[in-house]
């Protein structure tokens, strides 16, 4: 019997599940609904009509699903939501007051935006004939109100009943977050199945938790709590929201003291925000209003929410967390560094930013006519494309002209044999020579990198005056270059602080700001935007972009600089005075000096750095050299050189880009940063150098080629250093969705497959004695150091652990030292 089509089997499939719905249906209304009643804010009596309501509130209100899914999925499936918590809970004074009791206050206050984002409805807006078609009062054939006395009530149920759903979707901000800590804490490793029974394990805790507030001797304590006179005002809104803040101030000061004597689990936050979801739930959000007039007290509790008294009052709050979340995204728009921000705050302010302008612009067109109705569509139209939309002149690499006279006769076939030469000349016989590669990971390959090569000046100062060529991807070459400059500013080799000061930093906040804001802002006004900020930023380029690419280089600029200069102060400053950073400091001027200027003042003096990028459009590797190559196909076979090709600009021989862009551009990890374009002439876009292989060994062996073909050195004398910082070791057991299986496939390529084939192919050409690999522990993923730019004084901790028997490791003082026999 032959088996089906594959084309069958997916429709088979979703025909079984419909099957399945329909005639499961109404079992999972029931449930659903009875569900729902527990809290006891909708009167029961209402049971049948819950579930077409409910699924009316998630159409009308798609963009608060689509919001809240991403922050779920971003909180529990990929690492950087991991990273926003270990940083939440980084402190560097576990004794102060002041560093636990405010990040308590300022995670409550991000979810209760969030919260009130939801839940706000604009009645201030609302036209007469929308009042009237609520209340049941518009002839829907004419449009015209009907005076006298109401005779169809359906649909103020249907807005009652909804405005009661949207409660459930305004306190899914804190129950997310909460179990974002609970998770956490646990050493169980996450899955979508588990998290959602989490989930919703979570919620059924709140709701027992609610039913006991309702008992009386509760309901007195909250009575007497809520007559204290500090606690009133005359806008109800305001009112409720200064209890709510009373109950979670007291709990942060508990929180805030018990932090003074230890440090904060996590659990510990999970459970604050957990009480404090119940305080707003509590105070804000619940009433109980079962009864067996359900119709009449339903119509009554409308034609109060329609009301002018409740509009104006209503209006003052809607309109202070509106431009609460304007100023917010403007100054986290403006700002030059976002290091100092938690990306979680981040996260939750432009998604309710996203959410309040939404349901703004639903609003309007809903309750506008002519002009001002397509003006809604149209702006709402416009914010869904936004993300897809991009300026012209963003993620662009500015070429500069050089203040150093680039020889366009210096080609890097000669700076290699100048390279060798100097080698031999001080080599006292032993002409052995290295060529050493640096893998790709984030910040953690960037510290792994920067420290390895450190604690080996220590162990063998000749590797530096042996090496010929660095080969590096990502942040194995954000590691390389902090540690050329770290050997620049003359740090100590037992300097570990000035590494640690570089990479103990959130690097992920710029580009999730960008990603979702301030990329978009940028593409949506141009120069109007990008202009302003260019002056903020003190060190603007002629595009006057600041996008996220240019906002992290800045931003390593900034630390670099304070490490190198030891300016305890820029620890010690304030939020603010660490944001506006550059104003407060003045930059090393080094530091913005050209990649090939750079190696043109130091020539023979030091070893070649080839930076491993890659272009999407033609799939290709990139290999930026700071010196032109006189014959590129054959040094690197099917590469593009930017830095020499006219097809990026007619004298791109006498132009130069920063070092640390070139840096940059071997780094751009999708989607926390963005491919990059080098110069005005070609629109080619560069990527992670981990998109073609993940090792740096391709450039290696092309160097290697180079040094046995042209120049003749015997391949005993040629020695390649690998530093890993993950394993990378094949799962061939693993079991992967086949939905998602050619996704995998083309993602685990140039990290596994491409990387390893290419280390194993070197040690057949070099032979296997002459290739040494230095890994990050037999396990790292299970020290939990993640691979984004995200680290804390824990990871670097377990780094250090390991990096301490670095000089343990079986035959790598043989491997630096032996003479070749």
């Amino acid at each position: 019997m032959s088996s089906l089509p594959l084309w069958i089997i997916p429709i088979l499939y979703f025909l079984v599940l419909a099957l399945l719905y329909s005639y499961f249906s109404k079992y999972i209304s029931h449930f659903f609904a009875r569900f729902l009643l527990k809290f006891s804010i909708i009167s029961r009596e209402y049971e049948s009509k819950i579930p077409t309501a409910f699924w009316r509130t998630v159409r009308l209100n798609w963009y608060v699903i689509v919001m809240l899914v991403g922050l779920w999925v971003i909180l529990f499936t990929v690492q950087i939501g991991e990273d926003m918590i270990e940083v939440f809970l980084d402190k560097d004074s576990t004794g102060d007051f002041g560093a636990r009791f405010w990040p308590l206050l300022f995670i409550f206050t991000v979810a209760l935006v969030m919260s009130l984002s939801i839940w706000l409805i604009p009645f201030y807006m609302y036209s007469q004939n929308r009042k009237d078609e609520i209340l049941g009062r518009l002839d829907k054939e004419n449009e015209q109100s009907v005076s006298g006395p109401t005779t169809d009530n359906r649909r103020t149920i249907e807005f009652y009943i909804a405005t009661k759903l949207l409660v459930f979707f305004a306190m899914i901000p804190f129950m997310l977050v909460a179990n974002a800590f609970f998770f956490y804490s646990q050493v169980i490793e996450k899955s979508v199945p588990l998290v959602l029974v989490g989930n919703i394990g979570f919620l059924l805790a709140f709701i027992v938790l609610i039913r006991l507030l309702e008992l009386p001797s509760a309901e007195r304590f909250f009575n007497w709590v809520y007559q204290l006179p500090f606690l009133t005002h005359r806008n109800p809104y305001l009112t409720k929201l200064v209890r709510i803040f009373f109950w979670v101030l007291l709990m942060a000061i508990l929180l805030g003291f018990v932090g003074k004597y230890g440090e904060f689990p996590a659990w510990s936050i999970g459970v604050y925000l957990f009480f404090a979801s119940v305080a707003v739930f509590r105070i804000l959000f619940y009433s109980n209003e079962d009864g067996d007039e359900r119709d009449i007290r339903a119509v009554e509790a409308v034609n109060l929410m329609l009301s002018d008294q409740n509009s104006k009052d209503s209006k003052l709050l809607y309109r202070v967390v509106f431009w609460t979340l304007v100023i917010l995204v403007a100054y986290y728009y403006f700002i030059p560094s976002l290091e100092p921000t938690n990306t979680l705050y981040i996260l939750m302010v432009v998604l309710s930013f996203y959410i309040i302008l939404l349901d703004y612009l639903r609003n309007r067109y809903r309750n506008s006519v002519g002009f001002k109705k397509i003006l809604a569509l149209l702006s709402t139209l416009f914010i869904i494309a936004l993300p897809f939309l991009k300026f012209d002149k963003q993620f662009r690499i500015e070429l500069q002209t050089s203040d150093v006279l680039l020889e366009q006769s210096n080609y890097l076939e000669e700076a290699v044999r100048t390279r060798y030469e100097s080698i031999v000349k001080g080599s006292n016989g032993d002409s052995t020579v290295f060529i050493v590669c640096a893998q790709g990971g984030g910040s953690r390959a960037g510290y792994i990198t920067a420290r390895v090569l450190q604690k080996i000046d220590v162990l063998y100062d000749g590797l530096w005056k042996r090496t010929i060529a660095y080969s590096t991807v990502s942040g194995g070459t954000v590691g390389l270059y902090s540690y050329i400059r770290g050997r620049e500013f003359q740090i100590s080799k037992q300097d570990t602080p000035f590494f640690a000061s570089i990479f103990r930093k959130n690097y992920n906040s710029s580009g999730v700001f960008g990603l979702l804001a301030g990329d978009a802002i940028e593409s949506a006004f141009g120069y109007l935007a990008a202009y302003p900020k260019s002056l903020i930023k003190g060190n603007k380029t002629s595009y006057g972009f600041n996008d996220r690419n240019q906002r992290i280089r800045n931003e390593y600029d900034f630390v670099m600089s304070a490490a190198q200069t030891r300016d305890k102060s820029f620890h010690q400053r304030g939020y603010l005075g660490h944001s506006f950073y550059p104003f407060k400091h003045e930059l090393d001027a080094r530091l913005n000096q050209g990649f090939k200027a750079y190696y043109q003042l130091h020539k023979e003096n030091i070893p070649i750095h080839l930076i491993n990028t890659f272009e999407i459009n033609n799939g290709v590797r990139t290999i930026l050299s700071p010196y032109s190559v006189r014959n590129g196909p054959l040094v690197f076979p099917n590469a593009i050189l930017p830095l020499q090709d006219t097809a990026f600009d007619d004298l791109i021989r006498e132009m130069d880009i920063a070092y640390r862009d070139a840096t940059n551009l071997s780094e751009l990890f999708p989607l926390i940063s963005a491919a990059s374009h080098i110069g005005e002439k070609s629109n080619a876009q560069f990527v992670d150098g981990g998109y073609y292989e993940n090792y740096g060994v391709a450039a290696a062996l092309d160097v290697f080629r180079f040094l046995r073909d042209s120049i003749g050195i015997p391949r005993k004398f040629i020695r390649l250093l690998m530093i890993k910082n993950s394993p990378q070791k094949l799962e061939e057991e693993k079991k992967n969705i086949q939905l998602f299986a050619p996704l995998i496939g083309a993602m685990n390529a140039p990290f596994k497959g491409h990387a390893n084939h290419l280390l194993e192919e070197a040690k057949l050409q070099l032979g296997s004695a002459n290739v040494f690999t230095i890994e990050f522990d037999s396990d790292a993923d299970s020290l939990k150091v993640p691979l984004t730019r995200s680290l804390t004084s824990t990871h670097i901790e377990r780094m250090e652990i390991y990096l301490k028997k670095l000089d343990s490791i079986p035959g790598l003082i043989d491997f630096l030292k032996k003479k070749p026999g």
